[in-house]
């Protein structure tokens, strides 16, 4: 259809109001495509999905970053050009006063090399093209209003109400996290209780952490583990090396974290080399970029650890051991 055909936000055809035109947002989004992404993200209709994770599925595809390093480095050459010729002018005619004007422009090209190459080493952000708080606004907020209802699938926000008697605590401080696994009835179907921060932990639980994939992620990581003493505590956030390689992954790039930070996250020996040096560049990944099904699997796989009653039962009894025995049990541990 053409833009004319489509002004005021109506189909100049079925009179229809749509909520987004292409042209008008970075991301090229238009209804058809956040109709698809939510089908996908909702495994047509099997899962509730947070804003957040529409917002990274969405833009995905549509990362910036502030600068462009291979065009740049072609500034100096014109300049660098006129001062090659002004030199072999020079050169082949005697004239003195063609001297002056090569070695200004060759120091203004040399001058800017340098810069260049310093600016080469310099963290360049890679970022969505538009902002959640404007994805929000424009997506989110306006797709009811324009159609009627609100989008399929998209998770409701409601208030949270703690189980009496959880088996497992997911703590979690990405709020997009919290509302899909919500939304979905993760805490009744699994007993789960959902907490923010460490002091919302129900006490007597083992602890499972769903963070960003960064330093400030595994930051915060240490320091829940350190509020929690005594607690089982087990990590489901994907590794930086899965971030890393896999192709369908969100990964940004931020400005380097603090060596204090970085120190802290390395001292901890829960990573790899490889994987500190990932993130050390800057490189991180939203958890909030991990779609419902393998989020909610996630969760699902460490409650089965958990309260599966055929493995605590084979935990009690160990290997190769008789009911009522221990002598196995013990060679076993």
């Amino acid at each position: 259809m053409k833009r004319r055909q489509r002004t005021g936000r109506r189909c100049g055809l079925c009179r229809r109001s749509f909520v987004l035109d292409p042209r008008d947002n970075p991301l090229r989004l238009h209804d058809v495509r956040v109709q698809r992404l939510a089908a996908r993200l909702s495994g047509n209709g099997r899962y509730w999905f947070s804003v957040e994770q529409l917002y990274y599925a969405a833009a995905r595809r549509y990362l910036g970053t502030d600068a462009r390093p291979e065009r740049r480095w072609t500034a100096p050459i014109p300049v660098a050009t006129i001062s090659v010729a002004l030199f072999v002018a020079a050169a082949a005619v005697p004239l003195p006063g063609l001297y002056l004007p090569a070695t200004l422009f060759g120091g203004i090209a040399g001058f800017g090399a340098l810069l260049l190459a310093v600016a080469s080493r310099v963290i360049r952000p890679v970022r969505p093209r538009m902002s959640l708080r404007e994805f929000h606004a424009t997506v989110a907020n306006a797709w009811a209003p324009a159609h009627g209802a609100p989008l399929p699938g998209l998770a409701p926000e409601a208030p949270y109400q703690p189980l009496p008697e959880p088996a497992l605590a997911v703590l979690t401080p990405d709020r997009g996290t919290f509302v899909c696994l919500q939304a979905n009835r993760v805490p009744e179907r699994l007993r789960v209780a959902l907490a923010g921060e460490p002091g919302q932990v129900p006490a007597g639980v083992p602890v499972v952490l769903l963070h960003d994939v960064s330093v400030q992620g595994y930051a915060w990581a240490e320091w829940a583990r350190a509020a929690l003493p005594g607690r089982a505590v087990t990590d489901l956030t994907p590794a930086p090396s899965v971030v890393r390689d896999a192709a369908a992954a969100v990964r940004l790039r931020d400005t380097p974290p603090k060596a204090a930070t970085l120190a802290t996250v390395a001292a901890a020996g829960r990573l790899r080399p490889a994987d500190l040096d990932w993130l050390r560049q800057g490189w991180w990944s939203p958890i909030a970029a991990l779609r419902p099904e393998p989020l909610i699997k996630k969760v699902e796989a460490a409650a089965g650890r958990r309260t599966d009653p055929d493995r605590r039962a084979a935990r009690a009894v160990g290997y190769l051991t008789w009911p009522g025995g221990t002598g196995a049990k013990e060679q076993a541990a």
